[in-house]
């Protein structure tokens, strides 16, 4: 492989990236901090990917952050949409991320009972 095959492979991988971007309607952030994987976030995570997978959601995107220096909350997770104010969710399990999935992303329903924020911190009104 020379130089100009990687360029190629790169360009192509680049297109490729900016599809999947344009065609994503929710991204769902996962606090994977110390604290975060101490209370359960890879199982919170493994949860999200499988719903999404199950459910053959493509236009989703699940992506792993570090801590969210909230650990009393933790695990915590992000559902952002479009042009909507994110909404924080905490404390939660694997039956809870797979509700979160089903109830606000499927079915545009937010799940009261584990809602911490509407506003992340350093926004203003």
């Amino acid at each position: 492989m020379n130089l100009d095959d990687l360029r190629r492979l790169r360009e192509k991988a680049a297109r490729e990236l900016a599809l999947r971007s344009e065609h994503r309607r929710f991204r769902v952030v996962v606090c994977m901090g110390t604290s975060g994987l101490a209370k359960g976030s890879r199982e919170v995570m493994d949860a999200l990917l499988a719903e999404v997978d199950r459910l053959e959601l493509d236009d989703v995107e699940v992506v792993a952050t570090g801590s969210s220096g909230v650990e009393d909350l933790e695990p915590i997770v992000t559902v952002e949409e479009g042009g909507e104010t994110p909404v924080v969710y905490g404390q939660l399990d694997a039956d809870a991320a797979r509700r979160i999935i089903t109830e606000h992303v499927v079915k545009g329903r937010k799940v009261t009972q584990y809602v911490i924020a509407r506003r992340l911190p350093g926004e203003v009104s």
